[in-house]
């Protein structure tokens, strides 16, 4: 009789504590397509800092570049040295032929807190010093950190993509 009365109460506390969590936990409604296709103020500003990134690296504008990287920012290719702050802006001054073009397609923003990533295609244009023009691709990853009110640049990763025409992918 004991155990009846023990595993009825048992039952009764889990279908009640069930019950419980059922009325107390309500699911908010999914947002609606036009509220999820909104940018969001950050998002346009970090887009805006990308483009901002892109045309101090075409302009070798340390200025402009100090003021969007973090103090501990890094910059990271796949199968080259990281980079850290004070290398990239030496490389940038370095580059030796003509930046004719530098942006980005198919950016996403998204944002975790006080931290942010930007995902794109980055599409360079180089004119070499024999005057030839060449162009390239890269996927890119990156991340910023609020700073106060200001977003700053923390991490660049970026991983080259193949010429279309020499790319393997599905041969």
């Amino acid at each position: 009789m004991k155990c009846k009365l023990l595993c009825l109460l048992l039952a009764l506390g889990v279908a009640v504590s069930s019950a419980h969590a059922q009325t107390h936990h309500v699911k908010k409604p999914p947002a609606t397509p036009a509220a999820q296709g909104a940018p969001h103020s950050d998002d346009l500003a970090l887009v805006e800092l990308e483009k901002e990134f892109f045309a101090a690296i075409r302009q070798k504008d340390n200025d402009k570049l100090n003021a969007i990287l973090a103090d501990d920012f890094a910059y990271v290719t796949p199968g080259q040295p990281e980079m850290t702050r004070a290398q990239f802006l030496k490389h940038v001054q370095a580059l030796p032929d003509t930046i004719e073009w530098l942006g980005a397609d198919e950016m996403r923003v998204k944002i975790f807190g006080p931290v942010a990533a930007v995902t794109g295609v980055r599409n360079t244009k180089i004119r070499a010093e024999n005057g030839t023009l060449v162009s390239s691709d890269a996927s890119f990853a990156d991340v910023f950190r609020k700073n106060g009110d200001e977003w700053e640049l923390v991490l660049v990763h970026t991983v080259d993509l193949p010429a279309p025409g020499s790319s393997k992918v599905g041969k």
